[in-house]
C-alpha cells in the first residue's frame, strides 16, 4: 500500500530541519592532509498541518526510524513536541555523518509498540475513541540537506455512518453499532508500505455521538476492507436491525460514509439506506479527527476548550493537574540534548500522559486523552500515544496462497479501481482472491451485486476457529440468477456428508429478487443446477447446505446436469485431491447467454429468467515443483448431449472469457497470463 502524496493532499505534512552541530564547529581541518572532518549532527523535526487544520498540542509525540541501506539503523526514536509548537525534540536523537545516507521514517503519534519499522495495529475498543488512527511518512537521503521535509499520510480507512431518526422515532444519542467480520488486528511495515498480517475477524463496536434526531457511528479500519461483506447491527432500547451497507472498498486515508435513516414501532426497528459512498472516492478529514453528532471533523480534540464540553477553570481552584504547567523554550537539557525542560514544572515533557502521577486512573479514557465526563458529546478518534495490541495469529484463507499476500514476490497487492462500487468486479480491477473473476463488459454490471459467502473453519475438514472465505457470486438481479459462481477446491472441503437438500434463499441476498426454487423450474426438463455442486462441499452438513441457496442455480437441462456436467464435477473433486503435485484448485462456473431472444422459463412465483444456451467453467491450479500454472476451460451446451463425454467440450479459458464477457485468473503474472489462459492441454487433467 504506498501511497502517492497527491493521493492525501488533505492530510498534515511534516517538515524537517537540522539544527547546529554539537560541537564547536561544523568542520575541523586535518593537520596533515588538509582534508574537512564533517562531524556528526544530531536531527529535530518541525512538524505542522497546513494552515487549514488543527495545531499540535503540548507533549504530542512520534515515532522516527532511520534506515541505512533498508535496514532499521535508529529503532522506534521518541521525539516530542514539549511547547507545542511544532519542534519535535529527542533526549536521545539521531545523530548522523553527512557522508552517510540516511532514510528517516517518521509516523504519528507515538507508541512503545512499534518496532524494526513495523507498528501493531489495534481495532478493538473504539467504542471508547481508541482507534489505531496513523500517520507516516518517508524521507530519503537527508544528507546536508538544509530543511528536509516528509508528507504524512494517513494508514488506515475510516468508515462513518450518519443515521438519521424518522419523526416519530426516539432519542439516537442511546443509538449503539456494531459491525461483524472486522479485522481486529494488523501489522503496518512502514518501510514496505504494506500491512504484513491482518488479524482474525470478529465484532467491532463502532464510536457513537449523537442527539435526538441523528447520530454518527465511526471506526477506524484496516484498508481493503469491503464494506458489503460486512453485517452491520444498530441496536436501539432492547432492539436491533441487521443491515448490510452497498459494497465499497475502504481505502488508506479516505472515509467512506453511508446515509441511512432509522424508524421503528414495537414491533421492531426497520433501516433504510439512503446514501452510499458512491463511485468516487472520499477525503478524510486532515489530521487527527473527533467524532461529534455531526459527522467526523479534521479538529484536533481540546479538553479545556468550552465547545468540547469543558467547564471553566476556576483560578482558586489551584493548578488543574491535567494541564501541563508553561514550558520555557530557552531552558536546554545540560547533557546537550536540545530538549527544553522547565525544571520549576515538576512534569517530564517527554513523558506520556498517564506517566503523570497526578492523574488518577478514570481521569481519562484508555485513549490517554483527558475528558471532561460532562461534555459527552465529543469524541477522539485517535489513539492519542496510549495503544497496546495482543499478538494475534493470522487466520488461513485456505491451504494455499490467498489472493492478497504481500509476501509472495510474484504478486503484488491488488490496486483496487477507485471508481468501482463492488470492489472486485469492474474492469481494470485485480480481484481479491484467485478465483474470482472481473467484468470486462461493464455491461453486465448493469444488474450486479457482488456477494462473498464466508464460513465458519469448524466447517471444515481440517477445522479451525476463525473464518475463511466459501465461495463468490456475481449475481445478475434482472436475470434472477448468478453471472458467475467462484470457488477454491481442496481436500478440506470434501468429507463423508450426504448431501442435504435443504433448498433455500440465500441470506446475504434480497429474497426479492432470487427466485423462488423450492421446487425446480416450470419448464419440464430443466432443472436447478447447482454452479457450485454439494458434491464439493461436503465436509459438514451446514457446509452443504450453503450450495442449495438459490442463488447458486441456473435452469440446467436436467441430462446435461446428470450427464456430462456430472462428470466433470466428479473430475474437479479428483483434481482437488492431487495435493502431492499441485496447490489449490481454482474454479470459476456459470451460464453462457449466446442467442437473442433468449428463452425464458419461471421460477415458482412466476418470475421470468432466462434459460442458459450453454454453461461453462475455468480451472487454474500451480505445480508445486516447478511453480507452473496450468489452466483449462469447458463450454457445454446446456442440452441433452448423447454419446459424448465431458473431455469433448474443453476449451480455453480465453475462449471462455469472449464468450462470457468476464475476464478470469486476473492475478497471473501479466507477461504469462495471455499463455497461461491459451492452454487446453487435457494431458494436464487427468
Amino acid at each position: 500500500m504506498k501511497g502517492k502524496s497527491t493521493d492525501y493532499i488533505t492530510l498534515p505534512r511534516l517538515g524537517l530541519a537540522l539544527v547546529a552541530l554539537l560541537i564547536l564547529g561544523t568542520s575541523c581541518t586535518h593537520r596533515e592532509t588538509g582534508d574537512d572532518l564533517l562531524q556528526p549532527y544530531e536531527l529535530r523535526y518541525k512538524a505542522s498541518f497546513r494552515s487549514a487544520a488543527p495545531t499540535w498540542q503540548k507533549n504530542d509525540q512520534m515515532g522516527v526510524f532511520s534506515l541505512s541501506h533498508g535496514v532499521v539503523s535508529d529503532d522506534n526514536i521518541l521525539y516530542t513536541s514539549s511547547a507545542g509548537d511544532g519542534v519535535f525534540f529527542s533526549t536521545s536523537p539521531i545523530h548522523r555523518s553527512p557522508s552517510s545516507p540516511l532514510e528517516i521514517i517518521a509516523y504519528y503519534p507515538y507508541t512503545t509498540e512499534a518496532s524494526q519499522g513495523q507498528i501493531p495495529m489495534n481495532y478493538a475498543g473504539q467504542a471508547q475513541g481508541k482507534a489505531p488512527d496513523y500517520f507516516y511518512g518517508k524521507l530519503s537521503d537527508v544528507t546536508w540537506t538544509p530543511e528536509p521535509k516528509v508528507t504524512l499520510s494517513r494508514i488506515n480507512a475510516l468508515l462513518q455512518l450518519v443515521v438519521t431518526a424518522s419523526p416519530d422515532f426516539g432519542d439516537l444519542s442511546h443509538l449503539t453499532v456494531e459491525a461483524a467480520d472486522v479485522p481486529l488486528s494488523a501489522c503496518f511495515d512502514l518501510v514496505s508500505d504494506q500491512f504484513q498480517y491482518r488479524g482474525a475477524k470478529g465484532t467491532l463496536d463502532l464510536a457513537v455521538r449523537g442527539h435526538r434526531a441523528q447520530a454518527v457511528a465511526a471506526a477506524v479500519v484496516v484498508p481493503g476492507v469491503n464494506y458489503g461483506d460486512l453485517v452491520v447491527t444498530l441496536s436501539y432500547g432492547g432492539r436491533s436491525v441487521r443491515w448490510r451497507p452497498s459494497p465499497f472498498v475502504g481505502k488508506a486515508g479516505e472515509v467512506a460514509t453511508y446515509h441511512l435513516t432509522l424508524s421503528g414501532s414495537g414491533s421492531g426497528l426497520h433501516i433504510l439506506e439512503t446514501k452510499g459512498p458512491g463511485e468516487l472516492s472520499q477525503e478524510a478529514p486532515e489530521g487527527p479527527i473527533v467524532l461529534t453528532p455531526d459527522g467526523l471533523k479534521g479538529e484536533r480534540y481540546n479538553p479545556y476548550d468550552p465547545k468540547f464540553g469543558a467547564k471553566p477553570i476556576d483560578p482558586s481552584a489551584g493548578v488543574d493537574p491535567l494541564r501541563p504547567s508553561p514550558i520555557e523554550p530557552s531552558v536546554k537539557d545540560s547533557e546537550g540534548g536540545g530538549v527544553p525542560i522547565d525544571p520549576s514544572a515538576g512534569i517530564d515533557p517527554l513523558a506520556p500522559a498517564d506517566m503523570d502521577p497526578s492523574i488518577k486512573e478514570g481521569d481519562k479514557p484508555s485513549s490517554g486523552v483527558p475528558i471532561d465526563p460532562s461534555a459527552g458529546k465529543i469524541l477522539p478518534l485517535n489513539p492519542g500515544g496510549d495503544f497496546t495490541v495482543k499478538d494475534q495469529d493470522g487466520v488461513p484463507i485456505d491451504p494455499s496462497t490467498p489472493g492478497i499476500d504481500p509476501t509472495d514476490p510474484d504478486e503484488s497487492t491488488p490496486g483496487v479501481d477507485p471508481n468501482d462500487p463492488f470492489g472486485n468486479v469492474r474492469p481494470g480491477v485485480v480481484a481479491q482472491y484467485r478465483e474470482e473473476a472481473v467484468v470486462r463488459n461493464a455491461r453486465l454490471l448493469d444488474h450486479a451485486l457482488f456477494v462473498r459467502h464466508m464460513a465458519p473453519d469448524a466447517w471444515f475438514a481440517d477445522g479451525g476457529s476463525g473464518t475463511r472465505r466459501n465461495y463468490s457470486i456475481l449475481f445478475d438481479t434482472k436475470y434472477h440468477s448468478p453471472r458467475y459462481v467462484a470457488f477454491p477446491m481442496y481436500p478440506a472441503v470434501i468429507g463423508n456428508t450426504d448431501r442435504s437438500n435443504r433448498w433455500d434463499y440465500d441470506p446475504e441476498l434480497s429474497r426479492s429478487i432470487q427466485p423462488n426454487l423450492s421446487r425446480s423450474y416450470k419448464t419440464r426438463g430443466l432443472s436447478r443446477g447447482h454452479m457450485l455442486s454439494s458434491g464439493s462441499r461436503t465436509a459438514s452438513r451446514p457446509l452443504n447446505e450453503t450450495t442449495f441457496y438459490f442463488s447458486n442455480m441456473v435452469p440446467q437441462n436436467q441430462s446435461q446436469n446428470a450427464g456430462q456436467w456430472q462428470q466433470l464435477e466428479g473430475k474437479e473433486r479428483n483434481w482437488a485431491q492431487q495435493v502431492s503435485k499441485y496447490d489449490t484448485l481454482y474454479v470459476v462456473c456459470g451460464p453462457v447467454y449466446s442467442k437473442e431472444p433468449l428463452q425464458m422459463t419461471t421460477d415458482r412465483d412466476g418470475k421470468q429468467i432466462p434459460v442458459p444456451d450453454a454453461t461453462y467453467k475455468v480451472f487454474l491450479r500451480q505445480e508445486k515443483s516447478t511453480g507452473n500454472w496450468y489452466s483449462i476451460g469447458f463450454v457445454m451446451p446446456n442440452r441433452a448431449l448423447p454419446g459424448t463425454k465431458y473431455s469433448d467440450y474443453s476449451v480455453t479459458v480465453s475462449e471462455v472469457e469472449r464468450q462470457t464477457g468476464l475476464q478470469f485468473f486476473t492475478h497471473l503474472p501479466k507477461d504469462k497470463a495471455v499463455g497461461i489462459k491459451s492452454q487446453n492441454d487435457q494431458s494436464r487433467w487427468r
